[in-house]
């Protein structure tokens, strides 16, 4: 799963691939659902930013599925 706005920023939709690195490796994934968290989460990539950027930084969920 990934977050909505990183979803609308980057045109992506259901079953769409998409890569994204984890643990250090590139890892080859595919989008099974677009969420949001019921409390408010506030995504940045570090803490010198302010801002969100959708474009290039999002949240993923892995459904554990293969």
């Amino acid at each position: 799963m990934v977050n909505e706005g990183f979803a609308k920023a980057n045109n992506l939709d259901l079953n769409d691939p998409i890569g994204a690195v984890i643990n250090g490796r590139w890892q080859k994934l595919r989008i099974l659902g677009i969420a949001m968290s019921p409390e408010y989460v506030y995504a940045i990539q570090g803490k010198g930013d302010i801002f969100p950027d959708n474009q290039r930084f999002g949240t993923l969920h892995n459904t554990g599925m293969n």
